[in-house]
């Protein structure tokens, strides 16, 4: 009866259609891993070309053409730092040494950039103006100290002279060769 037992067992109807479904399913499961494993290779392949993108963006910075704001800031910053350099300490002590009782200064003027000095005031007699600018010349700060502008002003009985000197400042206070 085992011969027969295959043929008397009535047959599964459905057995077609499960390997059908096993083969699809398969299939499926076939295309998909195929699938994955290509976004997996194309993701592998954008990381190692944005790692090379940065190694290369790291190692040669591109510096953009500074605006017209910016090199305008640029020179704002060049004209504190040249202002911040002058050492202002010896240019006072050097005129309180030169100061004269008849000597009157009302201005002082630096200029920074080109390492120059003007001075402003008033001189009770010439004499005293001479006696000034050679002390003023004498002086290590100052180089080329000369008289600019020279007048006589009146107020009231008394007379004085207005006068105007420039100097140039000593490279040791300046920083640069006069």
């Amino acid at each position: 009866m085992d011969q027969l037992s295959a043929y008397l067992k009535p047959r599964n109807r459905h057995a077609r259609s499960m390997m059908g479904m096993s083969v699809v399913t398969l299939g499926t499961s076939l295309w998909l891993a195929w699938q994955a494993h290509g976004l997996y290779i194309e993701a592998a392949a954008t990381d190692e070309r944005a790692q090379r993108l940065r190694l290369l963006a790291a190692a040669t910075p591109v510096a953009a053409a500074p605006t017209r704001a910016e090199q305008e800031e640029q020179k704002r910053w060049a004209a504190l730092q040249t202002e911040r350099a002058l050492s202002w300490t010896p240019l006072f002590l050097a005129l309180e040494s030169i100061g004269n009782p008849d000597i009157e200064l009302l201005e002082l003027h630096p200029d920074k950039v080109s390492g120059q000095v003007l001075l402003r005031g008033e001189a009770r007699n010439e004499e005293a103006l001479t006696d000034f600018l050679e002390a003023m010349s004498a002086q290590s700060m100052f180089v080329r100290a000369h008289l600019t502008h020279r007048k006589a002003k009146k107020r009231g009985e008394l007379v004085t002279i207005a006068f105007e000197a420039k100097a140039m400042l000593s490279p040791s206070v300046h920083g640069k060769a006069p």
